[in-house]
């Protein structure tokens, strides 16, 4: 959401209620590598409900993820949590620069946004359109001033730089993209805390839907992958509604072909399990790594085997300020 200056490194901060999952990635023989990371362990009331509760803690931990991975980089991409944020298409003229589209973006916010523009930091993307056409589809993404600055100050307390705030929707888009998959369709986030459901077109976030977590089933993995089927037929049949509820001229891609499934619970998930694959709609775990090499100071197999928890940060730790 923010635009900053170019630099060289920037670290994926991923925060969530339990851990600090901080990532590098950087070049390495011409190809993209892994330099570093650390999972740090979070106080239980450091993060609530997604949102900062003890700013102090919170920065005590990143410190300490900071240290773990011994990276000397202190340029960091975290990112406001789905249910902060607010994401929409807009139609604009077409043929604006970007000064004259921000400026008619700020003229219509009120008129889209559940906030007030002069409470609001946001930012904007063209999206690609097939025909020629007098308006252009534009995704919008904004959320509180105040998130914006409650990271900030955290950051700077840990003694780190906030280089890029992004919204965890697009940064989850990012890390999905990143998979083996060309075009992922539809990703679905699960963690001890929430869950978060995207679909995607072109890379672009066209729908979100915030759930609330799967239940802790401990070791028990087939309760586990039948609430994740239970929550997957609610979550795909919602978004079935909203695709019927989409103007003939702005109309929503088909159900996904696929779904990756990211966060702290997906590699426990069996995808090959009949009660999942019966819902028509494929499954499977994201690989954000799959493309990267891992360092051969670091342990690679214990990495990739974690690799869908890492999807967030890695959307992070890939995206560059423009």
């Amino acid at each position: 959401m923010r635009r900053l200056s170019f630099f060289n490194a920037l670290i994926g901060i991923d925060i969530t209620s339990t851990s600090i999952r901080l990532l590098e990635l950087g070049r390495r023989h011409g190809r993209t590598c892994v330099k570093r990371y650390a999972l740090c362990p979070l106080p239980a009331d450091a993060v609530v409900d997604e949102r900062i509760h003890d700013a102090d803690a919170l920065a005590r931990g990143l410190r300490e993820a900071v240290k773990m991975s011994g990276t000397r980089c202190r340029y960091a991409a975290v990112a406001v949590p789905a249910s902060a944020a607010w994401i929409t298409t807009l139609r604009c003229p077409a043929g604006l620069d970007d000064i004259t589209l921000e400026t008619y973006i700020a003229a219509e916010f009120d008129h889209h946004a559940p906030f007030a523009f002069t409470d609001a930091a946001f930012d904007f993307q063209r999206l690609a359109f097939d025909e020629p056409t007098d308006e252009l589809p534009v995704t919008l993404a904004a959320c509180h001033q105040r998130e914006i600055e409650a990271l900030d100050d955290v950051l700077h307390a840990a003694g780190l730089i906030p280089a890029v705030i992004d919204i965890a929707p697009l940064a989850l888009a990012r890390g999905a993209a990143l998979s083996s998959h060309l075009a992922p369709q539809a990703i679905l986030l699960l963690e001890s805390s929430h869950s978060l459901f995207c679909v995607l077109d072109g890379g672009q976030v066209i729908h979100q839907q915030q759930a609330a977590p799967l239940a802790d089933y401990s070791s028990d993995d087939t309760a586990l992958n039948a609430s994740l089927g239970a929550l997957l037929t609610r979550l795909l049949s919602l978004y079935a509604a909203h695709s019927l509820r989409q103007t003939p001229d702005m109309p929503a891609p088909g159900m996904p072909n696929e779904v990756l499934l990211a966060g702290t619970l997906a590699a426990r998930i069996d995808v090959a399990d009949a009660s999942l694959t019966t819902l028509g709609v494929p499954l499977a775990l994201a690989a954000p790594f799959a493309a990267m090499d891992v360092h051969p100071r670091l342990d690679a197999k214990a990495l990739v085997l974690r690799a869908p928890q890492w999807v967030m940060a890695a959307g992070l730790a890939a995206r560059r300020p423009t």
